[in-house]
């Protein structure tokens, strides 16, 4: 009988315990208080030779999130640039296209935040020459990036606690178009996460703490009082007489921290294993006393 009203006191106990879930699984929306920003833009478009440089860029753009926690809509912010850059008809054929969007999608109570780099661009060559008849060759860079601060006093947290990570998986880059696999062809792919450990935005004096070229993901913790930075940057060049096309997709995600058990919950959790096993083990003695 003591063990039955053990039992039901120490059910009722549990119960009044907060449960030991995060109340949110949003990162960026419950702990910035600033918003987020996204950039796009295009640094470097056009062809250029030995002698020649035909090239344009376009942006950055900017946009902004602003985000109000609890009262918070999940939606999606995104900046985009595209670039179309043509050689004179009459001297060659050649063509750069160039589109790249940064979209920052945040979450609230029941989805994550998510961000998505995308890029679909074409460096096209062939028979590519100036006024003055020297060949050129074909290039195009573009840029992504995201940009946030994790207020201290938002979403319960202080400076210096740990809110959660940032997971970046590798990227998917598709090449396709003639000459694709021409050893002539340059590209590169260069994201990286840098964090700076000082007051809110503007943002400076940022340190690179994580990077990867695109072939392994990363993952990077996130603290309160620091702001962060995610650039994604890519890059194509081609020979003469080379018309290749890339897209580039990669995506990310912010996890929260997962919650740990107060002392007195842990307490109250040790205390319930005791009575159980104190239970079990006074049910195995009264049968082993029948038995006799």
């Amino acid at each position: 009988m003591r063990h039955r009203i053990f039992g039901v006191v120490l059910m009722a106990a549990l119960l009044t315990i907060p449960a030991l879930v995060a109340d949110a699984t949003s990162v960026i929306a419950r702990h910035s208080g600033n918003g987020a920003f996204v950039s796009t833009g295009i640094s470097r478009a056009g062809f250029f030779g030995d002698t020649t440089d035909d090239t344009v860029s376009v942006g950055p753009s900017f946009a902004f999130a602003p985000i109000t926690w609890p009262a918070v809509a999940e939606g999606t912010v995104q900046g985009t640039s595209s670039s179309v850059g043509l050689l004179s008809p009459d001297v060659g054929a050649g063509e750069v296209q160039g589109f790249v969007s940064t979209a920052l999608t945040f979450g609230g109570p029941s989805s994550m935040d998510t961000v998505h780099f995308y890029t679909n661009v074409l460096a096209s060559a062939l028979s590519a020459e100036d006024a003055a008849g020297e060949t050129q060759s074909a290039i195009i860079q573009v840029f992504g990036g995201v940009e946030f601060f994790i207020d201290p006093g938002f979403g319960g947290a202080a400076a210096g606690d740990y809110v959660g990570d940032f997971h970046l998986d590798p990227a998917a880059v598709v090449m396709t178009g003639a000459g694709a696999s021409d050893p002539g062809v340059g590209t590169f792919l260069d994201i990286s996460v840098s964090e700076m450990i000082a007051d809110p935005p503007p943002f400076v004096d940022f340190t690179t703490i994580a990077s990867t070229d695109g072939s392994t993901g990363l993952d990077v913790a996130l603290f309160a009082g620091r702001g962060y930075r995610i650039d994604f940057m890519y890059g194509l060049s081609v020979p003469y007489g080379i018309d290749p096309g890339v897209e580039v997709n990669v995506s990310g995600s912010f996890s929260p921290a997962t919650p740990v058990p107060e002392p007195a919950t842990a307490g109250l959790l040790g205390l319930g294993l005791a009575g159980m096993v104190a239970r079990n083990l006074g049910r195995r003695r009264a049968g082993t006393r029948r038995q006799r």
